[in-house]
């Protein structure tokens, strides 16, 4: 790489003089002192040069003011005048005669592009840490709740804020392979591509001989185009073959891992240096994050979840034994949901609380949940009472707020004739109104003490054209709407988790 060099004066000899001066390879870019600042922010320079014989005292002013915004190693050469009668003008800079151009000036640039390489490495660095930072909350919220098949568009996303959208770095892989250990026995990888021009990830292999074990302490980058590179057959055999398959050639390569995590970025843009493989740690951090919060949480849904159930088929007694019609609500309730275009969260949410809507049963009489026949006035009343009962039951932790509203509201009905509280309309919870035909739709078809289970087509016609007791207008429009459009695969839940 070249050190790209501003250089503000307009006595052409001087110029020319300068110009032959510099031994070692580099861009002269001639700049006026208006444009510098613009300059800068286009393209930053690794030293600037100021024939001082050129500019006055305002000009002086204004080039200090401006690359004391970002520092840049400045160098002056006075041809005529003392460097000592100009050195107040522009602070901490470097002042030079023309008579000590050769060899002192290719000396001070070649230090100077030495120490601005590794600042701009290191403000490149910052500035990047700073986009991890600040895209981390909103891409963790997105991780947390998407289904796992989504995971993967969350974290390509991630790493396209990273580098694609990242004005402060230019450099930025082809590729990316993230490759973690499952069960402490194999080793799953994924090829997400870094580019917009394509969106999709790949499952790319599975292996279990695969290890990353040397390169977790500190990582490693290679480039094809240096001598360090020799040893790349030794990297690829460390590499699985589907990895060099669908990356093909590798011409860079960095890598790094923690924990049961590797990311391995292919084919930079420009040769790869420290600063890119200390970015990739950094992500390679903020990842693993994520997925330990992730793994974390699931952890705890899943006893949180087995707890809910526990509580839902403790509830059910003897109308669920085997736990199949709280079941079937859950799917029923999840299917109403994703075909309404409900978010994902909710989705998750309403497929675990719909299983609470009968939690309050757990203190109705057994006499009154089994009896054969009709029910008189005061056994009703405490069949009614459950849906009260079961958001006492569920209380009002806000993590639980859908199930309590399902407890309490599940057999009102759009018209406003249901039960506790006569709620009408879009009152009504939304999730209390999807549950409501879910859990209707399943009563119809269940065989109880007190009646047969109806067919499929028989439960469809009561709920499309109403019975008497049950009547279309009892359900949302909009539920009532994706019950008719999707009834076959309820019909198919039913069958799937049948008694």
């Amino acid at each position: 790489m070249k050190p790209t060099i501003y250089l503000i004066g307009n006595n052409q000899e001087y110029i020319q003089s300068i110009e032959q001066s510099i031994s070692c390879e580099a861009r002269v870019h001639n700049v006026s002192k208006s444009d510098l600042m613009g300059e800068i922010y286009k393209r930053m320079p690794h030293c600037i040069l100021i024939i001082a014989d050129d500019l006055d005292s305002d000009g002086f002013s204004l080039v200090d003011s401006t690359i004391s915004l970002e520092y840049i190693p400045t160098i002056c050469i006075s041809f005529r005048t003392r460097p000592s009668l100009i050195r107040r003008y522009i602070s901490h800079a470097t002042y030079i005669s023309g008579q000590q151009l050769n060899p002192t000036l290719s000396v001070l640039i070649e230090q100077a592009y030495q120490f601005t390489s590794k600042y701009h490495d290191m403000h490149i660095c910052q500035d990047t840490y700073d986009v991890m930072n600040e895209e981390i909350r909103a891409s963790l919220e997105s991780y947390l709740n998407e289904d796992e098949i989504y995971d993967h568009k969350v974290l390509m996303n991630y790493l396209r804020l990273v580098y694609v959208d990242n004005i402060f770095l230019d450099n930025h892989p082809e590729s990316m392979w993230i490759i973690k250990k499952v069960n402490g026995e194999k080793y799953i990888g994924n090829h997400y591509p870094v580019s917009y021009k394509v969106d999709y990830f790949e499952k790319a292999f599975e292996d279990s001989t695969f290890s990353f074990e040397p390169y977790k302490e500190t990582g490693f980058f290679k480039n094809k185009t240096l001598d360090e590179f020799s040893d790349i057959e030794v990297i690829e055999e460390l590499i699985p073959n589907a990895l060099i398959e669908i990356s093909g050639a590798i011409d860079n390569i960095a890598s790094f891992a923690i924990h049961d995590m590797m990311v391995i970025a292919i084919n930079y843009k420009e040769q790869v240096r420290q600063r890119d493989l200390n970015i990739l740690k950094a992500l390679t951090i903020k990842m693993d994050l994520m997925m330990t919060i992730k793994d974390k949480m699931s952890a705890l849904e899943a006893s949180f979840d087995y707890t809910m159930n526990a509580l839902a088929r403790a509830a059910e007694g003897n109308d669920d034994v085997t736990g199949h019609h709280i079941r079937r609500v859950n799917y029923y309730s999840k299917l109403i949901a994703r075909s309404l275009g409900m978010d994902t969260k909710f989705v998750k949410s309403i497929t675990v609380a719909a299983q609470m809507h009968d939690v309050g049963k757990i203190n109705t009489p057994d006499s009154v949940l089994n009896k054969p026949g009709k029910l008189t006035d005061q056994e009703f009343a405490l069949m009614q009472a459950h849906t009260v009962q079961g958001q006492i039951i569920i209380g009002d932790s806000e993590d639980l707020e859908m199930a309590a509203n399902i407890a309490r509201s599940h057999h009102e009905k759009y018209d406003g004739t249901g039960y506790p509280d006569k709620l009408k309309g879009d009152a009504i919870p939304l999730e209390a109104r999807i549950v409501f035909l879910a859990d209707i739709y399943d009563a119809l078809r269940s065989e109880r003490p007190y009646k047969r289970g109806f067919t499929h087509e028989e439960a469809y016609e009561i709920i499309v054209n109403g019975d008497g007791r049950v009547e279309p207008t009892h359900f949302d429009p909009d539920i009532l709407s994706v019950f008719i459009e999707r009834h076959k695969a309820f019909e198919k839940i039913f069958a799937t988790y049948s008694d």
